[in-house]
């Protein structure tokens, strides 16, 4: 039962993200009128979206970059005790059953474990299926203009198109944006980060964005994560929309950030839900990583002053699912 439930909770997460919030939205109008956001620029039958910008020769010009072999860990523990955006949750048990009666007569044991959860419950990975739009009234889509019924399969509470499962891993080149030292302190939750402070920042290390580069940002607000978990999940600094078509104009592959939704929270616009995550995933099937520990790198591309490195980020490929789990490394 305890797994069913977990299943339920992670097929039918996207559908979460409309449901609830922290921001206390206006009172629900009928769904304007859109233009369609697809067919996608990667062609009407693409499913990898902004991943499409990693190459193999972008794989190879990103390790070109490793110099000293370092490899700096950005991914978090998974615990009973990680903050996760309701009902989010984790839990895992040891498990000793062949302790009580030894095997054999070397007398062989063994422990083994197993784990129930959601993704979104510590370093994540979002993927196309994870949000999508209402189009019209009940007419929901998702990244290239998939219908709900061409995603979720609500026989198997799995999804079906745009799986965890069917994404390659990212291995690119990754910039570190540090926000942190930018502005010389830890980012506000509501603090809008621009178009103009994402600039400054690369200008006054004199670094340039690519095609295919995984763009990280330290915000500073991972320090929350384990200090105050309360705090952590009550909001956020973040980017703000106008952020969205720079990247994509620069046909940056991957976002990664040191919070759980990567857009600011409260939102700038209390009437809006989620909007970053519709113009990023749904309308521009962009994929991207959260809870990133950052820190660490922040101080080490401080001290020796590369804030570029090969970024890795390999996942479970666990099927049916919106998100992932996973360990992503930068490698200096």
């Amino acid at each position: 039962m305890r797994l069913k439930r977990c299943g339920l909770v992670v097929a039918f997460v996207m559908l979460v993200l409309f449901l609830l919030t922290p921001v206390v939205i206006a009172e629900e109008k009928t769904a304007p009128a859109m233009e369609p956001w697809w067919p996608s620029r990667y062609g009407p039958d693409d499913t990898l979206g902004t991943l499409n910008e990693i190459t193999p020769q972008k794989i190879a010009e990103a390790a070109v970059l490793v110099k000293k072999g370092k490899v700096i860990e950005l991914g978090t523990e998974y615990s009973a005790e990680s903050p996760g955006f309701p009902p989010r949750f984790w839990q895992t048990q040891a498990l000793a059953h062949k302790v009580i009666k030894p095997l054999g007569k070397n007398k062989f044991v063994w422990l083994e474990e197993q784990f129930e959860g959601c993704p979104g419950v510590g370093t994540q990975i979002d993927v196309p299926s994870h949000v999508g739009v209402e189009y019209a009234p009940g007419d929901i889509r998702f990244y290239n203009g998939a219908k709900l019924e061409d995603v979720l399969d609500t026989n198997k509470a799995l999804v079906k198109k745009y799986g965890i499962e069917s994404m390659p891993p990212v291995i690119t080149r990754g910039v570190l944006v540090d926000m942190e030292s930018y502005k010389g302190r830890r980012l506000e939750a509501g603090e809008v980060i621009t178009v103009s402070d994402i600039e400054g920042f690369l200008k006054q290390h004199k670094l340039e964005l690519r095609p295919g580069d995984a763009l990280l940002i330290n915000t500073g607000w991972m320090y929350w994560y384990k200090e105050d978990p309360k705090k952590f999940i009550s909001g956020e600094p973040g980017i703000g929309k106008e952020v969205v078509p720079w990247m994509y104009e620069k046909r940056i592959a991957f976002i990664g950030i040191d919070q759980w939704s990567t857009e600011v929270v409260p939102m700038e616009d209390p009437d809006e839900a989620w909007p970053v995550h519709c113009e990023t995933i749904a309308k521009r099937g962009f994929t991207w990583g959260q809870d990133l520990v950052l820190d660490g790198l922040a101080k080490d591309c401080a001290e020796d002053g590369v804030y570029e490195f090969m970024f890795v980020f390999t996942f479970p490929k666990i099927t049916g699912t919106t998100q992932g789990i996973g360990n992503p490394v930068a490698i200096k």
